[in-house]
């Protein structure tokens, strides 16, 4: 089902939509709206393997499930504005095999198959935000920084163009080191971090949805899919 803002409200498309630029073409039988409590079982029941911290941590998950969705939608879009801030998901596990990356595909599965990983290597944050900026011009907007660990040359995660994505209203420029300043297409980028550990800097944190999970004792049995 696709949805966009209306009056403050959603509506679901169910036909050709102008602002959207959205062809619904298949039968729309079975698309309609769950009652509220079937569809909160539903979206809580996603997450019955994970060991979270805090039950803060669980509803940061869920609401990182969303943030695509409603980004999307402009559900949230202030008027004047053309998309709404979109926080960084901050997964933070407390050992290896805690499932973190198995949590960040449960995340984005509802929206791309795999989203584009970008590995770390030890060079300066600004590594990263070159990798980010390549990947964003070529169309990706769900990404996972994968794996992220602090090192000599980046003690913790800490962008000030990763912070400006997360709250550009549509279009930020960058340049990489030998190239010429393009303009990148923000308004559709929701981004994702795994880490085991790694720091994150006060002014990014405050733009985060920061999930902390445990890893399950050695002979806790997951669920069969």
């Amino acid at each position: 089902p696709v949805f966009k803002e209306l009056d403050g409200g959603a509506e679901l498309i169910m036909e050709y939509d102008d602002d959207k630029a959205c062809l619904i073409t298949k039968p729309v039988n079975g698309y309609g709206f769950m009652e509220l409590q079937e569809a909160k079982d539903t979206l809580l029941d996603l997450f019955v393997d994970f060991d979270f911290v805090h039950g803060s941590d669980k509803s940061k998950a869920l609401a990182a499930l969303l943030t695509p969705a409603i980004a999307h939608s402009g559900i949230l879009t202030k008027e004047g504005e053309t998309a709404p801030p979109r926080p960084l998901c901050y997964i933070d596990a407390d050992s290896q095999g805690a499932g973190k990356n198995v949590l960040a595909d449960f995340l984005t599965l509802p929206y791309v198959n795999n989203a584009a990983r970008i590995a770390q290597d030890d060079s300066s944050v600004g590594s990263i935000d070159d990798k980010l900026g390549f990947t964003i011009s070529t169309g990706e907007n769900i990404i996972l920084l994968d794996n992220l660990k602090p090192t000599r040359k980046q003690p913790e995660l800490n962008s000030p163009f990763i912070e400006s994505l997360l709250t550009a209203e549509a279009k930020i420029s960058h340049r990489s080191p030998g190239q010429a300043n393009v303009t990148l297409e923000t308004e559709a980028v929701c981004m994702y971090v795994t880490t085991n550990g790694m720091p994150i800097s006060k002014d990014l944190a405050e733009r985060s949805l920061y999930i902390s999970i445990r890893k399950k004792p050695q002979d806790y049995v997951f669920r069969q899919y």
